[in-house]
């Protein structure tokens, strides 16, 4: 019997490219998704928040708390997650990408062109979104 799972090395793959993104998300203007090494110490390097397989299971690190997340099974908004419901949002969807490698439509994420809710530059949301095109994770 043929398993319904992806192959774990295309997961590989898109767990990369989606930690791809986050890193870019979070090196432009409001910087979701990172924060600085020492939190309040703009001096310090930036940290990001990122996806890693453990064990053949999906696990979401958040990037101010450094505490795993479990995704493999999607899950409701987690007390562990330290931004707010938008982006806990998108890291679901990044994890639907990244277990079944679906793409997303532009519209589906919270960056439209003319619906900015993150407050981002147009010019720094269309890297983003060059971005996102680029891993596969946008059509």
């Amino acid at each position: 019997m043929q398993s319904k799972t992806k192959p774990l090395m295309e997961r590989e793959e898109r767990i990369a490219a989606v930690n791809a993104l986050i890193v870019t998300i979070g090196s432009y203007d409001r910087k979701f998704l990172s924060s600085h090494s020492d939190n309040w110490r703009t001096d310090r390097p930036l940290v990001y928040s990122r996806f890693e397989l453990r064990s053949g299971r999906l696990w979401y690190i958040d990037k101010y708390k450094e505490v795993p997340i479990y995704m493999h099974n999607r899950p409701t908004h987690n007390w562990r997650f330290s931004d707010g419901g938008t982006l806990w949002w998108l890291i679901c969807e990044f994890r639907d990408f990244i277990l079944d490698g679906g793409k997303k439509d532009r519209s589906s994420i919270f960056l439209a062109a003319n619906d900015n809710y993150w407050g981002y530059r147009k010019e720094s949301a269309e890297i983003i979104f060059a971005k996102a095109r680029e891993v596969g994770f946008l059509n």
